[in-house]
């Protein structure tokens, strides 16, 4: 997404007055998912460079 594409975004236009919008395009997401025993679950997902698609890759458990 371009500065100009996204500054036409209804959604993105209507933010207060002296706000500024940032745009983020991540190459790698991080999740983490708690457990009451503190054994969390940790997710990664990379995006591969060449096809464009992310990939779960298993952290710990």
């Amino acid at each position: 997404m371009t500065s100009r594409r996204a500054c036409q975004d209804s959604m993105l236009t209507a933010a207060e007055p002296g706000w500024r919008v940032f745009a983020v395009m991540p190459a790698t997401v991080e999740f983490w998912q708690g457990a009451t025993d503190r054994l969390h679950q940790r997710l990664r997902w990379p995006k591969t460079e060449k096809e464009g698609l992310w990939q779960k890759q298993m952290l710990w458990r």
